[in-house]
């Protein structure tokens, strides 16, 4: 059985941290994104009932807060794949990130978004 790794380059090449950093920024700006959004229609549809009912607005404020608890969410996501980025050894500058660390952030940050 043959091997496809021929070097270390090829496990851990310079490039793989910049995916677990895009996985952060991911999470971060489309779950802040759809934060929003949702916050935008809750918001139209307190002002409707508001409207029609104006009895019943505080109850209509659930949505808008759960709309932003998605924003919170996205920045939790965050904050763990970021400590699971790892600095390159000073010794040889060689990154201990693997590639498939790099590409599961990526997707895990673009999930969670």
């Amino acid at each position: 059985m043959s091997s496809y790794v021929t070097s270390l380059d090829d496990v851990f090449p310079d490039w793989t941290p910049a995916l677990g950093f895009m996985g952060v920024a991911a999470a971060v700006v489309l779950s802040n994104v759809g934060g929003a959004f949702g916050t935008c229609i809750a918001a139209r549809s307190v002002l409707a009932s508001g409207i029609s009912s104006p009895e019943l607005v505080m109850m209509n404020i659930i949505p808008i807060v759960m709309a932003g608890v998605l924003g919170i969410y996205g920045l939790i996501v965050a904050v763990i794949i970021q400590s699971g980025i790892e600095a390159p050894d000073v010794s040889n500058g060689q990154t201990q990130y693997t590639q498939f660390k790099g590409w599961a952030n990526l997707c895990a940050g673009m999930c969670c978004g």
